[in-house]
């Protein structure tokens, strides 16, 4: 069986002074912490823990405390998930009870704290997946932003496929040295009868008004050049920015609906919330624009 190992490293360190009793247990037990100048530091070399055990005694005693965040997801959760399906009656105190976390990652834990922090405004998550082995299929990596209005997350799969996105759109631009596109590069990126018209026209007027660069007589010609060739950068751009603008929707659509399944009260009068609802509404709007211009 693969034994992955797994790093976590996270900053800044969470105010203590805005972490509930309950928040630093569960943290403590999915993470490695450690207490540095006021703050609370989230760390591991060996992975988040899950399900966490907690003893009965904590867990009720955290729960009891009285704190700015009595009606907390995390509270919410715990008496729901947690506190309804354990028995009533003749309880060890010190009996072991089993958290299971796959529906209330630590990670939204934090987001709760940032929102509710005066001073905190986001926490950075870096992880690494490695096998003992360091086979190039064997390792990995993911960075996550923690704010009060969502966790953010993308894998290295995910940064590099964006990277090779970005390196061909701006092959397409790549030159050969005397301002002549380059054949191999641009035949494949946007070749002569490409979808988009206007990318022809101005490739076009670009080499029309190329032929004009060594006449004396002719005055604004490297302007005119300056011009044409950034718009045709722009306009090659344009389904890479499109590409990117669906995949941000799908993962705004993906996030809206688990925020309505953890918590359906939120569908109306959450702030954050509204505001994902109308930059949603916005990217349908200049999705559909941009799809009726390039079908068109």
């Amino acid at each position: 069986m693969t034994c992955l190992q797994t790093k976590i490293a996270t900053y800044p360190a969470l105010p203590i002074a805005d972490i509930t009793p309950l928040e630093k247990l569960i943290l403590s037990k999915v993470l490695d912490c450690a207490e540095v100048d006021g703050g609370l530091e989230l760390y591991t070399d060996t992975g988040p823990m899950n399900p966490i055990v907690v003893s009965r005694r904590e867990l009720i005693e955290a729960l009891d405390t009285s704190d700015q965040a009595n009606e907390s997801l995390l509270k919410r959760f715990t008496r729901e998930h947690v506190l309804s399906i354990l028995p009533t009656e003749d309880i060890d105190p010190e009996s072991i009870v089993f958290i299971d976390l796959s529906e209330f990652p630590w990670q939204f834990v934090v987001q709760d704290i940032v929102t509710r922090s005066p001073t905190l405004r986001e926490l950075v998550v870096i992880q690494w997946i490695s096998d003992p082995s360091q086979r190039p299929d064997t390792f990995g990596a993911s960075v996550s932003l923690v704010t009060e209005n969502g966790v953010f997350h993308a894998t290295s799969e995910d940064l590099l496929a964006d990277f090779r996105k970005r390196d061909q759109a701006l092959a397409s631009w790549t030159s050969n040295g005397d301002g002549a596109p380059r054949p191999d590069i641009d035949s494949a990126v946007v070749p002569p009868d490409n979808p988009n018209d206007t990318v022809d026209a101005l490739m076009m007027a670009e080499r029309f008004v190329t032929g004009f660069e060594d006449e004396e007589t002719q005055d604004g010609i490297p302007d005119i050049l300056a011009g044409l060739r950034a718009a045709i950068r722009r306009e090659r751009l344009r389904p890479v920015l499109l590409d990117a603008l669906k995949e941000l929707r799908s993962a705004a659509i993906g996030f809206r609906d688990d925020a309505y399944r953890r918590a359906p009260h939120l569908r109306v009068g959450n702030e954050a919330i509204n505001m994902l609802s109308a930059f949603l509404l916005n990217a349908e709007r200049i999705i559909a624009e941009a799809e009726c211009r390039n079908n068109g």
